[in-house]
């Protein structure tokens, strides 16, 4: 009996110990639990730490993945989940690395406003309201004020290597949306950590941005020269050019991809210059002479050096080998030689079978643009085979609603069929492309950066081309109507462009509460070599327009042009003797040669309105009066 009571004792006890034990762990747990919520926890979760850091460089690297397959929805989702986890982690550069990458998917979606916003935050330059993420009309702040507050914070940032990345990849932004000398500054400041750290590759990664920037100056000041045609401007932008150039060559072997970015950027811009200058230097420019023939001498050398190390493409991550194939094929055609036409294909196949690969409708909807682009040249000549890629790259840029590309290829087919001799199906493209451009006006300044672009060559052309087409035979009332409506819609994205600013607030003529007596509309068509002119003439009684249309002899126009401008900016002007003398000859040309064929339908006073091309926009048109100076208008010049 009283060995059973022991036994019974024994296990008595026994359970007592398990049931403390047990209830030992679970306070252990709830404690734990407590502990994680303030982040106090114990020792044995860390395992959960551990944990969560490893989901977020998953969830980094999937998002890199993702991002180098063209699927930048999928990599910023991914990237989003890794700032979180870094959040719950409290790991300030892993949030700030996270937000950097956050930056790239959006600027892949061509959301540049949203990329720039986080990119402050991820840097802690989020000041002013995001001051620096705006355009000049979006504050009632001073762009000089703005400079000296962005100068200011800069100095206050540390010099730590994310921070370094994180303002390259803001200035890349701040250029795509306009803001070019804060570019400049932020560039300046991320180059400055990189070297003083030695951080090496991001120092040729800085330098490729900041000579995009500068590339970004030189394109604004060569805007600007075309309006005016100072020579100072001419000089500021080849200077720009330059610098730019110097940038690009700067960039470390070492740096692969980024070094072959650089040389693509380098050749592209020296083709561009040259196409600038030489016809500047055939207009017996002459002080460029040695400067063109500098340009010259370096063109075939880079395209040797690119081709000759075609494996380098390789080395890029599948997106950007595309684009960067497809960068080096519009180059090549730029050289109008037939082998490296041949080679250009080649490239452009290649970015076709490798964009088909990844599924990517708008790398694929880029490639065959550009294969129909080459093929429709005067060498190549392949019309149906320019017709049928054009066609498909149009498929496929409407499938996905990217219009911002689609548009280039309305255009291309307009192009084709005019040069198959089908001018009645090329009006209807042209004018489609054109209504595509006024639907994603506003989207125009964030055009893809990975392939060349440029207003002159790939907007304005769009245009003048369905401009001249429509003026091509006589045309009716409807028809000069329309063109009046082009050349305004040309002129405000002209201005759009130049002030890189997607949103002024501008009015039409129409809204206008008096309306003027006559619209001059004078657009200057090089190709054709004639500058169109159309009047549209108000009757108060009838609440209509008439249109008068006739054409200005090119060479005469351009010389009475420049024969103006130039006694105007003569810094030895005087207004009486021989200065005034040449001034009213130059001006009463010009009023013969623009308003002199409409005077009849002219009221003796009243309002003239001139819609302008570049061309005379440095020209003040009240000059333009004949030789008794009998009418008295009153004259408002719109560019």
């Amino acid at each position: 009996m009283t060995r059973k009571k022991a036994l019974f004792s024994r296990n008595v006890q026994s359970l007592l110990n398990y049931l403390f034990l047990v209830a030992f762990i679970a306070v252990i747990c709830i404690l734990g639990g407590q502990f994680n919520r303030v982040g106090l926890s114990p020792v044995f979760a860390s395992t959960g730490s551990e944990q969560l850091r490893s989901k977020a460089q998953n969830f980094t690297v999937t998002g890199h993945e993702q991002l180098a397959l063209g699927k930048a929805d999928s990599a910023l989702e991914n990237w989003e989940k890794a700032t979180e986890a870094y959040t719950q982690l409290g790991d300030t550069e892993g949030i700030a690395g996270s937000q950097i990458n956050q930056n790239l998917a959006l600027q892949a979606l061509g959301q540049y406003r949203r990329a720039c916003r986080i990119l402050l935050t991820a840097v802690k330059l989020d000041y002013q309201d995001n001051l620096a993420c705006k355009q000049p009309n979006e504050t009632d702040i001073k762009s000089e004020q703005q400079r000296e507050f962005l100068q200011e914070f800069l100095g206050k940032l540390d010099n730590s290597k994310i921070v370094a990345i994180g303002l390259r990849n803001l200035g890349d932004v701040l250029r795509v949306i306009g803001n070019l000398n804060n570019s400049e500054l932020v560039l300046k400041k991320s180059l400055e950590i990189a070297t003083n750290s030695k951080f090496f590759p991001e120092v040729s990664a800085g330098l490729l941005s900041y000579g995009n920037t500068k590339r970004a100056l030189y394109n604004r000041t060569r805007n600007l020269y075309e309006r005016t045609e100072l020579s100072n401007d001419k000089i500021d932008a080849i200077k720009s050019a330059e610098e730019s150039l110097r940038l690009y060559q700067e960039v470390s072997d070492d740096a692969t991809a980024t070094k072959l970015q650089s040389k693509l950027n380098c050749l592209s811009l020296l083709l561009e210059l040259a196409d600038w200058l030489e016809p500047e230097l055939k207009r017996g420019n002459i002080e460029i002479k040695d400067k063109f023939a500098q340009i010259q001498s370096q063109i075939q050398p880079q395209v040797n050096e690119i081709i000759n190390n075609s494996s380098l493409f390789s080395n890029l991550p599948p997106i950007q080998s595309i684009y960067a194939k497809l960068n080096l094929a519009i180059s090549l055609k730029k050289l109008k030689i037939n082998d490296q036409l041949l080679v250009a294909i080649q490239y452009a196949k290649d970015a076709l079978q490798q964009a088909e690969k990844l599924q990517n409708k708008r790398a694929e909807a880029y490639a065959y643009g550009v294969l129909g682009n080459l093929y429709k040249d005067e060498q190549i000549n392949q019309l149906s085979l320019a017709e049928s890629s054009t066609k498909k790259a149009l498929y496929l840029s409407q499938s996905i609603q990217a219009n911002d590309i689609a548009y280039q290829w309305q255009y291309q087919l307009g192009k084709i069929y005019e040069k198959s001799g089908r001018i009645e199906e090329a009006i209807p493209a042209y004018n489609i492309a054109v209504n595509t451009l006024e639907a994603v006006r506003q989207d125009l300044l964030s055009i893809n950066p990975d392939v060349q672009f440029s207003f002159r060559e790939n907007v304005k052309p769009v245009y003048d081309d369905l401009i001249r087409l429509l003026l091509q035979s006589e045309p009716n009332q409807d028809t000069l109507k329309q063109v009046t409506e082009v050349i305004g819609q040309l002129q405000f994205a002209e201005l759009q462009n130049f002030l890189q600013c997607s949103s002024l607030g501008l009015i039409s003529l129409s809204e206008v509460n008096h309306q003027p007596d006559a619209v001059f509309y004078i657009i200057a068509l090089e190709d054709r070599k004639k500058v169109e002119v159309i009047v549209s003439l108000y009757n108060q009684q009838s609440n209509l327009h008439l249109y008068q249309h006739y054409s200005v002899d090119w060479n005469e126009f351009k010389s009475t042009v420049k024969g103006l401008r130039d006694t105007l900016q003569n810094k030895n002007f005087r207004p009486s003797g021989t200065s005034f003398t040449e001034i009213t000859s130059y001006s009463q040309k010009l009023y013969q040669l623009l308003i002199a064929p409409a005077k009849s339908y002219l009221p003796k006073t009243g309002t003239l309105v001139f819609v302008l091309d570049s061309e005379l926009q440095s020209i003040p048109m009240a000059l333009l009066q004949d030789e008794k100076i009998v009418t008295w208008w009153k004259i408002i010049a719109l560019p």
